[in-house]
């Protein structure tokens, strides 16, 4: 295998696909055969591991290693915190949707929050931009299934319940699953009277009145070393 001294060579010449080995004494090789098959690099890593059937990340993703993976960045302060936004959507234009996060945003930036901050709103269009096709009879059950997958994935949930008059389905059924899944509740009451509900304190670690407070909460509540 031929050894390789800088990687910017690999762009001299005409596109070709390679092999990239860098050993663990920090020699380089790259090997360019004509034709090998799709992932071969996986297939070979997969059998020296004795997981000869794993080596196709589509039908074995790990996605539960994936996660622990990302908690380990995150507890090690390798990479920000992620928090899930749980808050009303139907029925609310999409330039509005837009700027209430942004103003979220604004407003943990503010509190000295580092923290990447996961709407549904702003995920399940990225879906659809995306142009998965889903049934329409079907769109309900997609819906649930990218919720819970993208809240697997954070370190804390914060849900706005601080608008009046409003139906919170969709926020308190994430509720219960960031609960069912071991994931640290905030709530943002904006003062009303929902936050002394028995239901609602039995799920959540802690109301706070609006998103300033709330970024405070968040920061005692989660490890130090991850903020």
């Amino acid at each position: 295998m031929p050894s390789l001294e800088h990687l910017h060579s690999l762009r001299q010449g005409s596109p070709t696909n390679y092999i990239y080995v860098k050993h663990t004494d920090g020699k380089q090789f790259v090997l360019r055969p004509e034709v090998y098959f799709s992932q071969i690099v996986r297939q070979v890593l997969s059998a020296k591991l004795g997981q000869h059937s794993c080596w196709d990340w589509r039908r074995s993703p790990f996605e539960d290693n994936c996660l622990q993976t990302l908690k380990s960045f995150q507890m090690a302060g390798l990479l920000p915190l992620r928090i899930y936004l749980a808050h009303p959507i139907e029925g609310r234009a999409k330039e509005e949707l837009r700027e209430y996060v942004y103003r979220v945003r604004s407003t943990f930036s503010s509190a000295g929050l580092s923290a990447n901050l996961l709407s549904m709103s702003e995920i399940f269009d990225e879906a659809l931009m995306k142009k998965v096709h889903v049934p329409e009879d079907e769109k309900h059950l997609f819906l649930i299934e990218l919720e819970k997958y993208y809240l697997k994935s954070c370190d804390c949930l914060i849900a706005d319940l601080s608008l009046p008059q409003w139906q919170y389905v969709g926020t308190l059924m994430e509720i219960v699953y960031a609960k069912n899944a071991g994931i640290p509740v905030v709530v943002v009451s904006g003062g009303s009277s929902i936050a002394s509900r028995k239901w609602l304190m039995g799920h959540a670690n802690a109301v706070a009145e609006d998103f300033a407070r709330a970024a405070l909460v968040i920061k005692k509540l989660v490890s130090p070393s991850a903020v």
